[in-house]
């Protein structure tokens, strides 16, 4: 639910005169129609709307100006953990008696506030045990998930929060129709909170913080900023908190910090999509009126000097060598911040064109990023760095770094540089506005950073008028030789594991519903015409060539076209795929070395890229529809003139040989590889690739060969943009002339038959969480039995309001991460299978892999969370429609599966008449007694094998097995 998220989008804002009562400012985006209204309620609550048809449905968030900065010095954490128990409910929401409950947790939190007390091992057991023995007596009149499920009967989907440093922010997508009820219920869960179930909760934020101690990065981040930062909170507080903390936990405190800071005068209300600002404004007013204000408390002031020349430390962190070096920076709403973002830009960019990107190309890196962050208080500017391997050392990297700052500083770099790093920033500000999640993002940090509206118009032009002179000045003010050098060799972050308490687990009132739940059900539901897609209207078809096929699709937001050309072609046809992908990345052509390649594309204000999957080779192309011909023609020119070189492909192997080198080390990345090799057996990705030492013997010519045979098959191109359907096909003739295949047919990797149960383990020592993974073979799917799937899902395992999240984390505490979909294929008639996905510490193994096995064997079916199932399908059906870059692909989906009109006509009257039996015959018929097949990354030391023997053939793998290095 959580994690510390920086959203970065920049927008332009003029002012508009509009007929809007006196309270309300609105400005208007002055390249699209986009207007934002702002006002304040008499609560001081700040109410920021941006209306805008072009959007289904609706993303709404709370915003609040306290994050992980403001926690006390003696409870880090406790920010964080407030953002989970503002899920838990209110005094009427979430409980079925409130004042019987009342009398339990009371004593709870005296409990809490006595455990900080005592350093005894069996002392501090003791009162946990009391604790626990209370929290069974509370759970009686409990409703756990009962918010999760409200929402869920809307249609809400994405529902989560994040805290950062600077803020915690709760958010999720919702029908435009249901803008009451959403409403009122998001004002009733910050009105007389209870936080109930804090000792389950507790512990998924003890498998949060696991999980955080066993990535390496995160560890070396932290490491970064306690550096950087030693007297602000920046350095010393993280958003998990310290893991004795954690230990110490203490609800007075956490209701003091929501006294604090949770005040109206301190929050905002952020709507972006379908709606009149004129219908919702009384509705705000009426809702979030109740909530009250308070006097926040002051932020003290600390003070950070300025680096003692060169500050020099190492640590034994990373699988490989990492030098990362920090300068102060600008902090928001500083006149400086926008040249730093075009320097950063500059240095290192998507196109791969910037001072350091160009090091890399030449092998002299291995690799290079640069990072901007402008919070609050501070800012600071992070460059990172990863050695070329054998001629080049930490100290040698260092010294590229600090040669390419002083070319920013001494003025050496060309003009049209500086023009396109200041285009891509442009563009991407574009770009991020089409997105309805982010732009909500977008304008909820404009309340948390506190910046004015015309921030954005300010962005804008600071950034179109940039000199030279400006990236000059602000380079010799913030590039001097005081600056941090932190350099992690190879080795391992010290860890330290929270263990698993001793609780039983709670019992469960999730028959039950709350006094708020019948009133919410008594709201009305406002009217708003479904929305359904008519293919024929919004994409065209049309063929170029024999067999190649345009789907076309207007872009009604901006002049940013997007083309995806997409081949039926699968690593299993082409082993080294992964491989010549990267050597493309890094190529040049016959005229134009890889830099000017790249160079000339970016100052275009294109790009592309290429992936794969199981299915399907991707080039993805995207930049200004002005250039669409110039883009295409250079991309074209690398199709036919790529060049063979082998310093392209020794930087390709080196970065493959980064990329494996930092996966084998990170448990979550060892468990997705484990995972495919339960799902495909010898023809996992990770298995049927060859190995670094194969790839090295590998040449330059028999790279391009196989390129040449992957763009030889027939493509289909889904293109977004304003350019005219005909014209776009003669841009395409080119690409369409490459193919020669006379037979291009998907090629569908098999899934592993399971023939009897099997746990797969691999004992990574390391690990201070246990990664698994479930799979159990289905039957056949075909387009009727689809509608079935996706109730099955919500039902199941697909988000927070679903029987497993409820069964393995509410109410068992087992694990942070749990997730279970049965996946079906792109195409009609193949096998889908059930997937299930747990991340929970070590020594609960045991206990999650047999809760998991026992749902499986005896599934509890519910009809009281049917109807917020079926409701909720209802709801996605009528007014969730895909986002608009996405529409030429959908409808390519549907084709697939021969639906010729939007599936949600078929499937309304399905999930209307949906009953309990027909999930469990699904169930039954797909699932039900087939052998399950467990695959387990975690340390041995953990858990205990041997209980399972009996049930199931355990197999311990060696790396080699699954993932080859």
């Amino acid at each position: 639910m959580i994690g510390c998220r920086t959203v970065y989008i920049y927008a332009t804002l003029i002012y508009a005169i509009i007929n809007l009562p006196s309270f309300c400012q609105s400005y208007t985006f002055s390249s699209s129609p986009i207007t934002i209204f702002k006002y304040q309620l008499p609560n001081g609550l700040t109410v920021l709307l941006n209306p805008d048809t072009n959007f289904t449905g609706i993303y709404g968030a709370i915003a609040v100006r306290a994050g992980s900065k403001n926690d006390p010095k003696d409870a880090t954490g406790i920010a964080h953990y407030l953002e989970h128990m503002l899920f838990k409910g209110t005094q009427q929401l979430g409980t079925v008696n409130y004042s019987q409950e009342k009398v339990y947790l009371d004593q709870i939190n005296m409990l809490y506030d006595e455990l900080t007390l005592h350093k005894d091992p069996k002392q501090r057991l003791n009162i946990q045990k009391k604790i626990n023995q209370l929290s069974i007596q509370a759970s009686r009149y409990a409703i756990p998930n009962e918010m999760d499920r409200l929402l869920a009967a809307i249609g809400a989907q994405n529902v989560n929060a994040y805290t950062s440093p600077e803020s915690i922010v709760f958010y999720n997508y919702f029908p435009e129709n249901e803008i009451e009820r959403w409403l009122d219920l998001y004002a009733h869960r910050f009105h007389q909170p209870v936080f109930r179930l804090f000792q389950p909760e507790l512990e998924i934020v003890y498998e949060e913080k696991n999980i955080a101690i066993d990535d390496y990065a995160s560890a070396l981040e932290e490491k970064f900023l306690s550096l950087l930062f030693k007297n602000h909170p920046y350095g010393s507080q993280t958003v998990l908190g310290t893991t004795e903390h954690l230990k110490n936990p203490s609800l007075t405190k956490m209701y003091q910090f929501f006294q604090d800071y949770f005040g109206a005068n301190n929050l905002a209300l952020v709507l972006t999509g379908n709606f009149q600002v004129e219908a919702v404004e009384p509705l705000i007013r009426k809702k979030f009126g109740i909530l009250p204000s308070r006097p926040v408390p002051p932020f003290p002031k600390f003070e950070e000097k300025p680096f003692n020349g060169r500050e020099y430390y190492t640590c034994n962190y990373s699988p490989f060598t990492i030098v990362m070096l920090g300068f102060r920076a600008a902090s928001n709403n500083h006149p400086d911040e926008f040249g730093l973002n075009i320097v950063s830009e500059m240095l290192s960019n998507s196109g791969k064109t910037g001072i350091l990107d160009k090091l890399v190309l030449e092998g002299k890196l291995a690799s290079a990023s640069v990072l901007y962050s402008a919070w609050n208080d501070y800012g600071f500017f992070q460059i990172q760095v990863t050695p070329a391997p054998k001629y080049y050392s930490a100290k040698k990297a260092e010294a590229f770094v600090l040669e390419s700052l002083e070319l920013l500083k001494n003025g050496k770099f060309l003009a049209e540089d500086l023009e396109a790093a200041k285009n891509n920033l442009l563009k991407k500000f574009e770009e991020q506005l089409e997105i309805h999640e982010q732009r909500c993002f977008s304008i909820s940090e404009m309340f948390t950073q506190y910046r004015p509206l015309n921030y954005f118009e300010l962005y804008q032009n600071q950034i179109r008028q940039a000199k030279e002179q400006d990236i000059i000045a602000i380079s010799q003010k913030y590039f001097q030789n005081n600056y941090l050098i932190l350099v992690s060799n190879k080795g391992t972050p010290p860890r330290e594991k929270l263990k698993k308490p001793p609780f039983e687990p709670l019992p469960s009132n999730d028959n039950y519903r709350s006094t708020y739940a019948a009133y919410f059900d008594s709201l009305p539901i406002h009217p708003a015409p479904p929305r359904f897609i008519d293919p024929e209207k919004q994409v065209q078809i049309t063929n170029v060539g024999r067999r190649n096929y345009i789907y076309w699709s207007y872009n009604p937001i901006n002049n940013i076209f997007h083309l995806t050309l997409k081949y039926p072609v699968s690593y299993v046809q082409y082993p080294i795929l992964p491989f010549v992908i990267k050597y493309i990345e890094n190529a040049g052509t016959k005229q134009l070395s890889a830099l000017e390649f790249k160079r000339q594309l970016f100052k275009l204000g294109g790009e592309v890229s290429f992936e794969y999957d199981i299915y399907y080779f991707y080039v993805q192309i995207k930049g200004l529809e002005n250039n669409l011909e110039s883009i295409l023609h250079l991309v074209k020119k690398l199709f036919q003139e790529i060049t063979s070189d082998e310093n392209t492909r020794n930087i390709a192997w080196q970065e493959e040989k980064e990329k494996r080198l930092s996966a084998k080390n990170e448990p979550q990345e060892l468990a997705n590889a484990l995972n495919q090799f339960l799902i495909y057996g010898e023809n996992s990705p990770y298995k049927y690739r060859p190995t670094l030492k194969q790839l090295n013997k590998i040449k330059p010519d028999s790279i391009l060969k196989v390129f040449q045979k992957v763009i030889s098959h027939k493509f289909y191109a889904f293109y977004t943009g304003k350019y005219g359907l005909d014209n776009l096909k003669l841009l395409l003739q080119p690409f369409s002339e490459l193919t020669t295949q006379e037979e291009s047919t998907i090629h569908v990797v098999p899934a592993r038959i399971v023939q009897e149960p099997t746990i797969w383990v691999y004992n990574f020592q390391k690990a201070k969480q246990s990664n698994i993974f479930f799979f159990v073979n289905g039957k056949k799917v075909d387009k009727d039995t689809i509608p079935f799937i996706e109730a099955f899902n919500r039902y199941f395992g697909e988000d927070m309001s679903s029987l497993l999240f409820q069964q393995i984390r509410e109410l068992r505490s087992l694990a942070y991460s749990v997730s279970g979909n049965y996946v079906y294929r792109h195409f009609p008639n193949y096998s889908g299978y059930l997937s299930i996905f747990v991340g929970c510490q070590g020594d609960k193994t045991n206990e999650t892999i047999d809760a998991i096995q026992s749902i499986l064997r005896n599934m509890p079916w519910k009809a009281t969370q049917l109807d917020a199932v079926k409701t909720g399908l209802m709801q996605s059906a009528m007014y969730s429609k895909p986002f608009f870059r996405e529409l030429p692909k959908q409808i390519y989906q549907w084709r697939q599966w021969e639906y010729t009109c939007d599936p949600s006509l078929l499937k309304l009257p399905i999930y209307h008449h949906l009953q309990i039996d027909r999930l469990a015959h699904f169930f039954n018929i797909h699932l039900k007694n087939n052998p399950i097949c467990i695959g387990i990354v975690g340390d041995l030391k953990d858990f205990n094998l041997s209980s399972w023997e009996k049930k199931a053939k355990i197999r311990k793998l060696k790396l080699s097995d699954f993932f080859v290095y």
